[in-house]
């Protein structure tokens, strides 16, 4: 776990490709996802940053900045109009706001 949280998932995850034995399906599919997400378990690089790393709290989040406003009593959302509108919100709640509206008005 230190090695991931250094972002030092290249070497590990070649490591853990070799590997053979029991276990070898679960462990080359762990190695594959590592891999595939190497550029987003580098946590300590993102604590230094100030962003959440624990689940509970991107699911916490989740759940009130996101769901609160799509599950308002008798509202009704359209299918082709929803992410964009969600994207909004998480922009809003990432503090991004302003800098979406002056790359926009920019383009």
């Amino acid at each position: 776990m230190a090695r991931i949280d250094r972002g030092d998932v290249r070497r590990l995850t070649g490591e853990l490709g070799v590997h053979r034995g029991r276990r070898q399906g679960r462990v080359g599919r762990l190695a594959r996802y590592l891999d595939r997400f190497r550029n987003c378990v580098h946590y300590d690089a993102h604590r230094a940053r100030g962003l959440p790393t624990d689940s509970r709290e991107v699911e916490s989040a989740h759940r009130w900045r996101l769901q609160k406003r799509r599950k308002l009593p008798g509202a009704c959302w359209n299918p082709r109009s929803i992410n964009l509108m969600l994207a909004l919100r998480a922009l809003g709640a990432n503090g991004w706001w302003a800098v979406f509206w002056e790359q926009r008005n920019a383009a």
